[in-house]
This record gives C-alpha cells, sequence and structure tokens, in this order.
C-alpha cells in the first residue's frame, strides 16, 4: 500500500488520497506490529505452560526425549519472536524511509 501511494496520486491526480492511502498503509503495518506482540506471550505460554507439563507428564516422550523436546519448543516459539521482531523493524524501515 505505502509502495503504491505516488502512482496512485498520478493516476487518479487528486493528492489526498495519497495521505489518504498513506495513513491507511500506516495504520496496517501499525496493527500489524500490534497483533504480534498480543500473540507472542500466548505462544510462549502454549509452549512452555501447556505444552511441555502435558508431554512430560502425559508420558508421551522417553525421559532422554525431554530435553530435545525442549529445544525444540523454544526453537518454535523463537519464530514467532523473529516475527515480532521482522514486523517491528519493518515499522522502524518505514518511519525511516518516510522521514526523508
Amino acid at each position: 500500500m505505502l509502495g503504491i501511494i505516488p502512482v496512485l496520486v498520478v493516476i487518479f491526480k487528486v493528492p489526498q488520497l495519497g495521505i489518504i492511502s498513506l495513513l491507511c498503509g500506516l495504520c496496517a503495518v501499525f496493527i500489524s506490529v500490534a497483533l504480534q506482540l498480543v500473540i507472542l506471550p500466548m505462544e510462549w505460554d502454549a509452549s512452555f505452560n501447556k505444552a511441555l507439563p502435558i508431554i512430560t507428564e502425559g508420558n508421551y516422550l522417553q525421559d532422554d526425549q525431554i530435553e530435545p523436546c525442549r529445544k525444540i519448543l523454544k526453537a518454535a516459539a523463537m519464530t514467532y519472536v523473529a516475527a515480532t521482531l521482522a514486523s517491528v523493524l519493518n515499522v522502524w524501515r518505514w518511519l525511516a524511509i518516510l522521514r526523508r
């Protein structure tokens, strides 16, 4: 959305359209970051406070398999951390672009 603003302004020759499109694009980016920040604690809780106790207490794995399982759950949770950081960096990048 943010990248197509200049094209829309040139095609429709309405500068207000650019401002509206810019605001819509920024809102979409900020909503994405907000959703990532809301989802991150839930996913962390799902991996370590829900899945891990079920796996360990339910005797689904042998004792020597619990530590590798913990590492896999940590890796799964870290994918959400990485996605959240990517969203935050995307906002930071767009703010840097728009401040030029």
